[in-house]
């Protein structure tokens, strides 16, 4: 509703008593929609700071999601890192097989501890990074979801707000042309009544 229709809305009201029934009830019409008018704009606003706030965890839980997924990827490299080391250590202390003399002698049984730990390492890379990367990100991702869908809602109610606010508009239009039309034939008939007893 414009600032005129409020003012035409105060006015009609204060001369309330000399409009007829038909006249007081679309005065009641007008003054419901502007209430009506007033509540949806407070649900538009409502609907406007619940669709930031989900917008604005949605952009966290996939910032979430990507630093999970870098971790992942890091404790994959490093598991990775670690036995590649490991067996090149390995196979830097191979067991000599001469003496200092050049005699050769029967070589050391080669402990596999190196082997192990490598194998280990190798093989825990991959359960460490879905662990520790891509788990996380995945709750990560759902929390994205959940707010988008939060903010979907929002816009909806964004969207409803603005066609109650529409709708009443439309109403207080025609309660106003009613009551403009209405004073305007009180005046014409109160004019006419006048003008015949002069």
């Amino acid at each position: 509703m414009t600032i005129g229709n409020i003012n035409s809305t105060a006015t009609f009201s204060q001369s309330r008593i000399a409009l007829d029934a038909d006249g007081q009830l679309a005065l009641l019409v007008l003054e419901s929609e502007q209430t009506q008018e007033d509540a949806s704009r407070a649900d538009k606003a409502i609907g406007r700071q619940q669709f930031l706030d989900a917008s604005a965890k949605e952009v966290t839980a996939l910032r979430d999601e990507a630093r999970d997924i870098l971790v992942g990827a890091l404790v994959q490299g490093a598991c990775t890192v670690t036995a590649a080391s490991i067996q090149f250590a390995d196979a830097l202390d191979e067991p000599a097989c001469v003496d200092k003399a050049g005699h050769l002698i029967v070589a050391a049984k080669e402990k596999p501890w190196g082997e192990i730990s490598a194998a280990l390492f190798s093989g825990s890379s991959q359960a460490l990074g879905k662990a520790l990367g891509d788990s996380p990100a995945a709750s990560d991702r759902a929390d994205g979801k959940r707010a988008a869908t939060a903010a979907q809602q929002a816009e909806w109610k964004l969207d409803d707000a603005q066609h109650a606010i529409d709708k009443a508009n439309a109403r207080q239009d025609k309660a106003l042309d009613f009551l403009s039309s209405e004073t305007a034939n009180k005046a014409t008939t109160e004019t006419g009544i006048i003008a015949g007893f002069a």
